[in-house]
């Protein structure tokens, strides 16, 4: 979990996926109600708690096995402080 404030934005690092061997990194969905933006960062424009969820599906065992991730990251007023 993150806390930033809503004059920050979030740079996303992503998340690094091994499937036996192979790097699916690539493969990787992402799904956030984060507003992006066109320099690739994330922001947000109200205070409240959004996500990203990185999601693999591309594995040899396609449907018994999957990978998810979710971030959380929540924006508060710049005078409440952040991390």
């Amino acid at each position: 979990e993150l806390t930033l404030t809503l004059d920050e934005v979030y740079v996303d690092e992503g998340v690094h996926v091994i499937s036996f061997n192979r790097d699916v990194s690539d493969k990787v969905n992402v799904e956030t109600n984060l507003t992006v933006n066109e320099d690739g960062t994330y922001s947000a424009e109200e205070v409240g708690t959004y996500y990203m969820i990185y999601t693999v599906d591309d594995f040899k065992y396609s449907g018994i096995f999957s990978v998810q991730k979710i971030r959380l990251i929540t924006f508060v007023e710049s005078s409440e402080g952040g991390e």
